[in-house]
């Protein structure tokens, strides 16, 4: 059972680091993090604006601005790192 789940556990690893690398060579990925900072923060506010609120009906989640922390894990913690989120 141990060693089922360490390679398990390292068969996860390896998916995440794939998936990273993958998602690295997106275009959108070349954008300076100053540039998806301002981005994160204009979407966030039109989307307040439009509906007045931060909770949302029509998105996936309720705040929309979790979906942005959801496409991956460099957006998390840019978005995390900002100070306007």
């Amino acid at each position: 059972m141990s060693s089922d789940l360490t390679e398990m556990t390292s068969i996860e690893k390896a998916t995440i680091i794939h998936k990273r690398r993958l998602n690295a060579t997106a275009p959108v990925s070349r954008l300076p993090n100053e540039t998806l900072s301002i981005i994160f923060v204009r979407v966030v506010t039109a989307l307040f604006e439009r509906d007045g609120t931060c909770y949302s009906q029509n998105l996936p989640h309720a705040y929309p601005w979790l979906n942005i922390t959801r496409v991956c894990h460099a957006w998390r913690a840019l978005a995390y790192d900002t100070p306007s989120f």
